[in-house]
């Protein structure tokens, strides 16, 4: 009985080590690097949307950009302010 409870134990603490490494890892530096450069297209992509009046476009580009990326901060109140623009011209079309 106490073996199958030392083997028990082992076996557990491995399964919880391993899963504690891959956790604790997280993201590597590139993915996180690229994550960070593609948010940042995004929201240059949004903005000449919104230039040319494509405000549809502009949307979709900027709920592309990833939470918490500075480029998700700098981008919340363009943000806003297209949907408010969408809703304006939804009300007038009706």
């Amino acid at each position: 009985m106490r073996r199958e409870n030392v083997w028990f134990i082992f076996g557990l603490a491995l399964i919880v080590g391993v899963f504690a490494i891959v956790l604790f890892k997280g993201p590597t530096t590139e993915q996180t690097e690229m994550a960070l450069i593609e948010s940042q297209q995004h929201y240059e992509e949004a903005q000449k949307a919104y230039d040319s009046g494509d405000l549809e476009l502009a949307l979709a580009h900027l709920e592309s950009i990833n939470e918490r990326t500075p480029a998700w901060y700098e981008s919340r109140d363009f943000h806003w302010q297209i949907k408010a623009e969408i809703n304006t011209y939804a009300r007038a079309r009706e």
